[in-house]
């Protein structure tokens, strides 16, 4: 089932993870260095007036900042205690907008808008999409960069638990993007992750905040044995790495939109 969104357990979890998210984020790291590839290719690698939101640690926030070197660039995430890790980029002029980018006013004229493995904890997307049309400069090309995750995204702990967020196919989100930006990239794949048990993959999506759902119910030992046990069952790694016992699918979508004038 869909599970209700928290977005204060979103920013608790996320912010009791900033010290252990990029050690155990591997997958979204590559998502970001994939992004800002996409940058490069499709928009010439140059923006004045950039805005990052769902910055976290600053993984994709370093490389725009090395790749296109923007002339303004403001970073946006929905846990103020971010900041401090933000520091080398700061004192550099890149300004931090804490808060909840559904909520927050963001500034005008913008060239680029991105975010890297964020978007799907938002309760509203065609609005925040909406609401990055009208944020980017309307007299000249304006992009709007992102990706999120697609609806096989952590399917093995959503299929056991029954708890899972709201994910949009690929043309659902071109659906919702039509109103106000022209799609001129997008892509999607599926990355299996190999866990040498049941707890790690627990033990992992705690390290990365990625647990900021309403809760499905006490963790009892005898229910995460038995977690563990049907986990084992259905979803074995097998030959693809005989080393580890289970997997977890994560399912990158890409996109890179260009604003309609309309």
């Amino acid at each position: 089932m869909l599970t209700v969104m928290d977005k204060k357990l979103v920013r608790e979890r996320f912010s009791r993870a900033l010290n252990t998210y990029d050690w155990n984020a591997g997958v979204q790291r590559k998502v970001a260095e994939k992004l800002c590839d996409r940058v490069m290719t499709c928009c010439g690698g140059q923006a004045g007036r950039v805005l990052e939101i769902g910055c976290g640690t600053g993984c994709l926030s370093r490389l725009l900042f090395d790749w296109i070197h923007p002339e303004q660039m403001w970073l946006n995430d929905l846990c103020a205690e971010a900041e401090p890790a933000l520091n080398d980029l700061l004192s550099r002029g890149v300004r931090f907008l804490p808060g909840d980018a559904e909520k927050i006013s963001f500034p005008d004229g913008l060239d680029m808008i991105v975010s890297s493995s964020a978007i799907q904890w938002f309760d509203d997307l065609p609005a925040f999409f909406r609401k990055c049309h009208e944020a980017l400069y309307p007299s000249a090309d304006g992009y709007l960069v992102f990706s999120t995750f697609g609806k096989d995204n952590l399917a093995e702990t959503a299929f056991l638990t029954g708890a899972s967020l709201r994910y949009f196919s690929l043309e659902e989100l071109t659906e919702m993007l039509s109103p106000g930006f022209e799609v001129i990239y997008s892509s999607e794949e599926r990355v299996m992750v190999a866990f040498d048990s049941p707890f790690s993959v627990l033990r992992h999506l705690k390290m990365t905040g990625v647990t900021g759902v309403s809760d499905t119910g006490l963790w009892t030992r005898g229910r995460l044995e038995e977690f563990s046990r049907r986990y084992i069952e259905l979803f074995p790694v097998g030959a693809v790495d005989p080393s580890s016992a289970v997997r977890l699918t994560y399912h990158p979508v890409y996109f890179v939109c260009r604003r309609k004038k309309v």
